[in-house]
């Protein structure tokens, strides 16, 4: 019987392999306004940046304007896109076509085109392209939902054009409030939105569902945090709890907060983004700490079945481990990419890896946020 290899993750203080969180470092930023990123017959799209300085490239978050799809600007995410900058996301706070001289999904076609235009021109902005995340509130929060659970198969793309072409337009985390995620609570025959959809839902149900964020979730999503205040006259709560549901029938990890507020309160309530902020940061570590342990549980179990018994990551406090000569001597993997499977997040984490062999030796090992080993033991005995 080969020899088992036990993987175990610690979970410090809260979760997500967290440790305390630390007090986040503040950013200094500037603002690169009016910038135009998408253009066609008739129509001419800004955008503004809030550039953080910084050494290394920062995440990105596009910010999406509420307003009914009909009304509102960029402006309107001034205060919450300065709050975003300031915690070290390049933000990204856009225009869009509104209705009804421009009707559905010209809207989501612009917020894809803006997400494929920010990884174009990330090296610009000092913007990480693999770290592209959405917040929007109202009409904002459904279109930035709609690029969380909308792929290239679902036919709302757009017409995209080169050089943009090579970069996806999936977001990898979510922040929606106030937001509509489905339409089943307007009655069929009601006009309210036909200024935008072209239908009412009893004459066209099918449009309605394309506009819809809860119908297009499948298990490859990102994680998702929404808030919503419990006195919003406009968008029942109801709405964004199913996408909730739904976003658990799937297995995704997301979560709604409620507030006491109104449709406009909940989003003067910036408090309301920063604690979301904070959930959806925990939730992307959680993320990334499975993934780098899945990595490495795949690697052990490759050099268990080469080489017939279990890796020794301890033998001498200089040593290099045997999984990373294994990785790089069989090409399975850039040195440089095993030590980003075992680097951590900003919030600070650790792992702990407990190394178990058959004749009862265990190595346990603690692994810190630079990747350095921060305590290693070896013991007799399971």
């Amino acid at each position: 019987m080969f020899i088992r290899v036990l993987f175990l993750v610690l979970f410090a203080a809260n979760t997500a392999c967290a440790q305390e969180t630390p007090k986040p470092k503040r950013f200094k930023h500037e603002k690169h306004g009016a910038i135009v990123f998408a253009s066609g017959d008739g129509f001419e799209l800004k955008c503004d940046i809030y550039q953080p300085k910084s050494d290394d490239p920062r995440p990105i978050m596009l910010a999406i304007h509420g307003g009914a799809w009909t009304t509102g600007t960029k402006f309107a995410m001034f205060r919450h896109a300065r709050i975003l900058a300031n915690r070290g996301y390049v933000v990204m706070a856009i225009n869009y076509r509104l209705a009804p001289d421009h009707k559905w999904p010209a809207q989501i076609h612009d917020c894809k085109h803006a997400v494929r235009w920010i990884r174009e021109h990330a090296e610009k902005y000092n913007a990480d392209p693999n770290r592209v995340y959405a917040f929007g509130y109202s009409a904002g929060g459904h279109l930035a939902s709609m690029l969380a659970t909308t792929d290239k198969d679902d036919g709302l793309e757009g017409n995209v054009l080169e050089p943009y072409s090579k970069h996806s337009s999936r977001i990898d985390g979510l922040i929606a409030g106030g937001s509509p995620m489905e339409f089943s609570w307007i009655d069929e025959e009601s006009t309210t939105l036909k200024y935008w959809l072209d239908a009412t839902r009893a004459s066209d149900p099918e449009k309605y569902a394309q506009a819809s964020p809860a119908a297009f979730i499948t298990d490859d999503d990102p994680v998702a945090v929404l808030f919503h205040g419990t006195s919003d006259s406009l968008v029942p709560t109801s709405s964004p709890e199913s996408f909730i549901d739904r976003c658990k029938e799937a297995n995704i990890d997301a979560e709604i907060i409620l507030s006491s507020d109104g449709h406009a309160g909940a989003f003067s309530r910036t408090s309301l983004l920063i604690e979301s902020l904070t959930k959806l940061e925990t939730m992307l570590a959680k993320e990334k700490c499975k993934s780098k342990i899945s990595a490495i549980r795949e690697l052990a179990n490759a050099f268990v079945k080469a080489k017939g018994h279990l890796p020794i990551s301890f033998k001498d406090p200089t040593s290099t481990d045997d999984l990373m000569n294994f990785a790089t001597t069989t090409e399975k993997m850039e040195p440089s990419a095993y030590k980003e499977m075992i680097l951590n997040d900003r919030d600070g984490k650790q792992f702990e890896f407990r190394w178990s062999s058959k004749d009862g030796v265990v190595v346990e090992e603690a692994i810190g946020i630079n990747g350095e080993r921060l305590s290693s033991r070896r013991k007799s005995g399971g």
